[in-house]
């Protein structure tokens, strides 16, 4: 047996029926007790703590541990200076980034273009610079100070509230369109604005006057001229003339053959005059028919008037003028089909040596008369033959075949060729 405390107090024998016991001494030491170990109460065992903790001397649970040690950092990590990370920094970081600053601090005048701070001297002297009192001016355009709110509003007091524009008599009227360089002002009729007209750039514009009008010339704009020039009086043939002698109240203005000016004619009083027309009225469809060498002139109708010294042609003339051969259309036809030169139709090429010919005007039928002729070198002489097709007349066009080779017992080859076409009719 051993011993338990210092009185050498001895276990008893343990035997057999005491498995599964324990001895439990007593907290002074001088006794003992064989319990079974389900009957331990926890008075009788060790505390064990369930957090860390800085003041408590038990132990503590070893799951506890582990989570707290779970939320330190493996490895520690040291960071440069910086003002967003929470790392240390090393004695190496640190004079690192002290090496990088300024010696000595720099002190500026203020400024709007350094960094540097300024001393309680340096921004006084500025302030001292400054206006002491801030000074404001009736609004002018040759002072640089402020203008108060009353000072605008007496300013503004002294305009005008709206500004008329465009109303008659007098006002100044708007303009209706931006107006460019060489333009004139106008105003249409009885509209309150004006426009810009071009000078000298469209027909009925206002041109400008291309030559230095002098004392006796009049402004001419020559045709197809996009100004004015001055023109001499009587000069030249073809300019206009001065007048040779007064013009009375039944006089016209007649400019005899070869003469550079013009002179007062009597209306119907000899054979080189303009005679007047006559009391019998002139209705539409009718002629004017001088009816004596020195008399006047009067209305004919044509379907009534006869072969007589009037000079108009009876109705038997008039019905043979009308039945006369007209030639309707003509033209000289390229090998594609375009026309070359001509009148009154035109063409296309639908097929090799197969035109198809098209009436400006429609013909009363298709009984009109067609003749053609091949362009041909005189050195080849082929046997090249133009035939209008059949069954392709209309009132409005017909087809025409070029070909060479025919022997009357098999169709000719069709080619492409230049060609001449004619209409005639009679109507």
């Amino acid at each position: 047996m051993a011993n338990i405390t210092g009185d050498n107090v001895q276990l008893p024998e343990i035997t057999t029926s005491d498995a599964d016991k324990v001895v439990v001494v007593n907290s002074s030491g001088d006794d003992y007790t064989l319990l079974a170990q389900g009957s331990i109460t926890a008075s009788s065992t060790i505390t064990i703590d369930s957090a860390l903790s800085g003041s408590s001397t038990n132990p503590v649970q070893n799951s506890v541990i582990n989570t707290a040690l779970n939320t330190k950092q493996d490895t520690l990590t040291f960071n440069a200076p910086s003002s967003d990370n929470s790392n240390p920094s090393t004695s190496a970081q640190i004079k690192s980034a002290l090496d990088n600053k300024q010696d000595s601090l720099t002190f500026n005048a203020p400024s709007s273009n350094n960094t540097n701070p300024s001393t309680s001297a340096q921004i006084l002297t500025a302030l001292n610079t400054k206006q002491d009192t801030l000074a404001f001016n009736a609004p002018s355009s040759n002072n640089s100070n402020p203008s108060t709110s009353a000072q605008i509003l007496t300013a503004l007091n002294t305009k005008q509230d709206s500004l008329t524009l465009g109303a008659l008599n007098g006002n100044v009227p708007v303009l209706n369109e931006n107006i460019g360089t060489n333009h004139l002002l106008q105003r249409n009729g009885t509209e309150q604005n004006f426009v810009g007209i071009g000078l000298g750039n469209t027909t009925g514009s206002v041109l400008q006057v291309g030559n230095g009008i002098s004392g006796t010339q009049v402004v001419r704009k020559i045709n197809g001229s996009t100004q004015f020039e001055g023109v001499d009086v009587g000069n030249t043939t073809g300019d206009l003339v001065s007048l040779a002698s007064n013009v009375t109240g039944t006089q016209l203005l007649r400019k005899v053959n070869g003469a550079t000016n013009f002179e007062g004619a009597t209306v119907g009083s000899n054979a080189n005059c303009i005679p007047i027309i006559n009391d019998v009225n002139v209705t539409n469809g009718q002629f004017l028919v001088r009816t004596s060498a020195n008399g006047f002139f009067e209305g004919r109708t044509l379907s009534t008037a006869t072969t007589s010294a009037e000079g108009l042609m009876s109705s038997a003339d008039k019905t043979i003028l009308d039945n006369l051969i007209k030639i309707v259309a003509f033209g000289k036809i390229n090998t594609n089909g375009n026309r070359l030169r001509g009148s009154g139709l035109s063409s296309s090429r639908t097929s090799t040596g197969v035109f198809a010919i098209t009436l400006d005007d429609a013909r009363p039928n298709s009984n009109y008369s067609v003749f053609t002729s091949v362009i041909e070198n005189s050195n080849n002489r082929d046997d090249i033959i133009a035939t209008i097709n059949s069954g392709s007349f209309t009132t409005t066009g017909f087809s025409i075949s070029i070909h060479e080779g025919d022997n009357n017992t098999a169709a000719g080859t069709l080619v492409n060729r230049q060609f001449n076409v004619m209409v005639v009719d009679i109507d």
